[in-house]
């Protein structure tokens, strides 16, 4: 079974569908290696409605209080996944984390950074409305996580 470095998996699973054929790199990972989102994932929307993702339906809220923005927290045996939407979420500069990696992506037609290191992926939208920024950040509990979280990134959608 070939096994996929972290940034191939990255890339296979924030890769946005396209209308237009694209030249597919030689050797590179087919399109068609990219997880669907599992019928069985539940729609969570933030309050005000500024934005909504896909999550596993183990991922069960936890209750948290924010100061100055928007935060919500989610729990499930095998990650926590928690966002701040607001004014001062973090631009996760975390570049000296074990097994640190980052990369800029489209999703939803925002730039947003990837990054993952060593129990965590996240990714953080500088620019959502206004002065808003939006982080999402999910602590692995198990490693194989990771493709869970970077795929539930894939499915954030702004209104």
């Amino acid at each position: 079974m070939n096994t996929l470095s972290e940034k191939t998996l990255i890339e296979l699973l924030l890769v946005q569908p396209r209308t237009a054929k694209v030249a597919e790199k030689p050797n590179a990972p087919a399109l068609s290696q990219v997880p669907a989102i599992p019928s069985d994932w539940i729609t969570v929307k933030a309050p005000g409605q500024a934005f909504e993702f896909k999550v596993p339906p183990d991922l069960k809220n936890v209750p948290v209080q924010g100061k100055d923005s928007l935060v919500r927290k989610y729990e499930s045996p095998s990650m926590i996944l928690s966002y701040d939407y607001g004014w001062y979420s973090s631009p996760l500069a975390d570049e000296k984390q074990p097994e640190y990696s980052s990369k800029l992506v489209k999703i939803d037609g925002k730039t947003a950074k990837v990054v993952t290191y060593e129990g965590v992926a996240a990714v953080h939208f500088p620019k959502v409305k206004d002065k808003n920024r939006l982080t999402v950040y999910v602590l692995l509990k198990k490693r194989e996580a990771q493709a869970t979280a970077l795929q539930l990134f894939r499915t954030i959608r702004f209104k």
